[in-house]
């Protein structure tokens, strides 16, 4: 059942134990709903986090992803059904790695996360930018939290049970517990990620770990 900011704050204020720290305000209160959510958005893998966006271009062999979303987490071209392998800059120094070059000269077409640039998440497709920039792109991308002030307002996903424990686990990271933070928030992600699970295809071949804060944010491999 969905609900919102409010009765959030309402109904995890109630029980015999509050699950937010002792003296917080309900602004205090909605800021800390905002502060786990947005790790929620970042850290799990979630029905609705992920979505599938298509249509992107390159600029001069650079792509950049639409502000709404965090990151890409998988990347493909439909037309020839390949599938473009994600990189990290720091792919290019290790010792697997192809070394500082020419990306527009480099033979295989990977994409190399280069991070923010003013806020815009941008990722450089090796290769010729002249055929590169004729390509459409299609992105399994991971979307942004946006942050609520209005109480009023659905909170997504609606996972009350996750939500609870998040908020208990930032608790004991503001006392600086982080043995406790870690194992608390990674159940609040086991709770929130569940329903994903349910989902998966029988022809998917187990998960990645993807995320290396707490091991638990996963994606389906792409095999």
């Amino acid at each position: 059942m969905p609900f919102t900011y409010s009765q959030a704050i309402t109904r995890l204020s109630g029980g015999a134990r509050s699950a937010f720290v002792v003296g917080l305000t309900n602004e205090q209160k909605m800021q800390r709903i905002n502060e786990v959510l947005d790790r929620f958005y970042e850290l799990g893998t979630w029905s609705g986090v992920l979505t599938t966006i298509g249509a992107l271009i390159t600029t001069g062999g650079v792509l950049s992803l639409p502000s709404d979303y965090l990151r890409i987490d998988a990347l493909a071209i439909p037309e020839s059904n390949d599938i473009v392998p994600l990189r990290s800059q720091e792919w290019q120094f290790s010792e697997a790695g192809p070394g500082l070059q020419d990306w527009t000269k480099y033979g295989e077409m990977v994409a190399i996360d280069i991070g923010d640039v003013n806020g815009i998440r941008k990722y450089q497709i090796t290769g010729d930018p002249a055929k590169i920039d004729a390509y459409s792109f299609s992105a399994l991308a991971r979307k942004r939290y946006a942050w609520v002030t209005d109480t009023s307002a659905t909170v997504i996903p609606d996972s009350y049970q996750a939500l609870r424990l998040g908020v208990i686990a930032m608790g004991w990271e503001d006392e600086g517990d982080d043995a406790r933070y870690q194992q608390m928030f990674g159940n609040a992600l086991q709770v929130l990620n569940g329903n994903y699970d349910q989902s998966e295809s029988d022809t998917e071949h187990g998960v990645v770990s993807v995320e290396i804060a707490t091991s638990m944010g996963m994606i389906p491999n792409l095999n």
